[in-house]
């Protein structure tokens, strides 16, 4: 069995199963079996058999046994917390004078025999207890812990060191068996798929185990399991890195710290792990992820300028190039790729033209760049008002709130210091990304002056005048067809550029169709624009936008 599968099965108490004949199958819901205890062990009085109404935890252990040994102080603050209630019983298989010698060792600044005084103790050279109810339940490692319940049944099964929440429930009468069946058949189903999982991994089909485990993390009913769950794929991981050593150059970039930068040959591949979006994981295949950030082919071989950066707070998953990466959450560090001698990171294909980040890198803080460039919103960008200077300027163009997207217009980028930290946000249909320090950082603002789109709709009677060269407060009647086609941001107030025959509509001023005159008054610009659905129109939300509107019909 891989160490993948066996550091699962040890983190969720799942031992590997031995064989061994079981004549009496015993499960949860099973009459516990009576107790043949052939030695009692310490001055508490026998106990004979399972009184109704009472609880009892019958623990199976060895002298020999670590684990056996840890979970002693452990039964002892058990059996004080539950006193009158719950009788916990300790069975060895080993004689009792094998026992009673261990019993005389030192436990910090007591003996075992004093801890263990607080509850029963008992051997069983013969095997027969054991026999009953490790072999009936098919349990093959210790220690394991059977807790029988005020009616005498099975009620749970497990290591002691888990025993506190059950007990706290069966002992109150808060126990639902039916949901802990629920949770042993998954146990069951994940040791299945463990061993699936152990077999791709040794047959290097790393992306198929992966696979799989992603799938039994979604499925995952306990916080328990999920997290065991992932600490074996992040070990399956390793190994698949391991495994393409080759691939970088007998580098492990695993090994490097945040701002060390290495060139090495690399040669692309599709098969292999890779978790981010142009920034990646450094668990993540290298090859792989040249692949999917297109700077190299499959089977290409090429020299490439790779980093250590900081973590997002996220990585993102991504289809390129035929590579699927995956998404994954908090990780210790990033890498970024180019090509060696290229100036740059790798980014996404389609950056705006002179938007790429050798623009910005030579330039001085404080000092100002105008591009014109098309807003839109698939481009890729660290930051919220303040921009890595590796950011595509289109996008956090729209992202700020300068530009819409696919809108045209003149942009004023202005290098600044970079903070210590660039958040995460989601604005104007664009998801940025979050980053550390970074050596330049930038604001982009629409250019002063510059003209900004009036909206399509215009008034084909009455006043023409733009909106823009209306004061404050002031109003002009139009005449207009409502229309439900066409784009509107906001809600009662308007963006300066939108549709006044939609707005008309989606205000209820007009129906869509119909012909009438209207009244548009400038207002101020709130620092928000709210999008709603209203009579068959959807509008959008916005930021903040230089002007704005309101619309109603004009009284008859």
């Amino acid at each position: 069995m891989s160490r993948i599968c066996s550091v699962f099965i040890a983190v969720v108490s799942i031992w590997a199963v031995a064989t061994g004949a079981v004549a009496e199958p015993l499960t949860i819901g099973s009459k516990a079996p009576a107790i043949d205890i052939e030695h009692w062990v310490g001055d508490r009085q026998p106990i004979g058999s399972f009184e109704a109404g009472k609880v009892y935890v019958l623990e199976f252990w060895a002298t020999w046994c670590g684990p056996c040994i840890s979970s002693i102080p452990h039964l002892r603050e058990v059996q004080r917390r539950h006193a009158g209630n719950v009788f916990v019983i300790s069975v060895s298989d080993e004689s009792r004078d094998v026992v009673e010698e261990f019993l005389k060792r030192d436990s910090g600044d007591e003996t075992f025999a004093t801890i263990t005084a607080e509850y029963w103790l008992a051997t069983d050279p013969d095997g027969s207890v054991k026999q009953d109810y490790m072999r009936a339940a098919d349990q093959h490692g210790i220690p394991t812990a059977f807790i029988v319940g005020t009616t005498g049944e099975i009620e749970w099964i497990g290591h002691p060191m888990r025993i506190d929440e059950p007990l706290a429930r069966i002992a109150a009468g808060e126990w639902d068996r039916q949901a802990y069946l629920k949770q042993r058949e998954e146990e069951a189903e994940l040791r299945h798929s463990m061993q699936v999982v152990s077999q791709k991994s040794r047959q290097k089909k790393y992306v198929e185990a992966l696979e799989l485990l992603d799938a039994m993390i979604a499925k995952a009913s306990t916080d328990e399991i999920r997290q065991a769950l992932q600490n074996s794929r992040r070990r399956l991981v390793a190994e698949a890195v391991g495994s393409q050593a080759g691939d970088n150059a007998g580098v492990d970039i695993r090994r490097l710290a945040i701002g060390d930068q290495v060139t090495i040959p690399v040669t692309g591949t599709g098969a292999g792990p890779v978790w981010g979006d142009f920034l990646y994981t450094t668990d993540s295949v290298v090859g792989a992820a040249a692949v999917h950030a297109g700077l190299l082919k499959v089977g290409e071989t090429r020299t490439i300028k790779l980093w250590i950066v900081p973590p997002p707070a996220a990585f993102a998953a991504a289809n390129r190039h035929r590579i699927q990466s995956m998404a994954w959450g908090a990780y210790p560090a990033a890498f970024v790729m180019q090509p060696a001698g290229a100036v740059g990171v790798a980014a996404p294909l389609g950056r705006a033209p002179g938007a790429g980040p050798g623009t910005l890198f030579g330039k001085a803080i404080g000092e100002t760049v105008e591009m014109r460039v098309a807003g839109r919103q698939n481009g890729f960008i660290w930051g919220t008002d303040i921009y890595t200077a590796d950011s595509d300027v289109a996008t956090a163009a729209v992202h700020a709130g300068a530009l819409r997207n696919g809108e045209e217009g003149t942009v004023v980028i202005t290098v600044v210091a970079s903070p210590e930290r660039h958040s995460a946000s989601e604005r104007n249909g664009v998801r940025s990304g979050a980053w550390g320090s970074f050596s330049r950082s930038f604001v982009v603002q629409r250019k002063t002056g510059a003209a900004e789109p009036e909206p399509a709709g215009q008034p084909s009677s009455g006043s023409a005048r733009p909106l823009t060269s209306l004061a404050i407060g002031e109003s002009m009647t139009i005449t207009i067809t409502g229309s439900d086609k066409g784009v509107v941001w906001g809600t009662d107030q308007y963006t300066g550029d939108s549709r006044f025959d939609v707005a008309a509509v989606h205000a209820g001023v007009l129906r869509a169709g119909e012909r009438g005159e209207v009244i548009v008054t400038r207002i101020a610009a709130p620092s928000r624009y709210e999008g709603s659905h209203r009579h068959g129109v959807r509008s959008q939300s916005w930021g903040p936008f230089s002007s704005a509107f309101g619309i109603a019909k004009k009284p008859e």
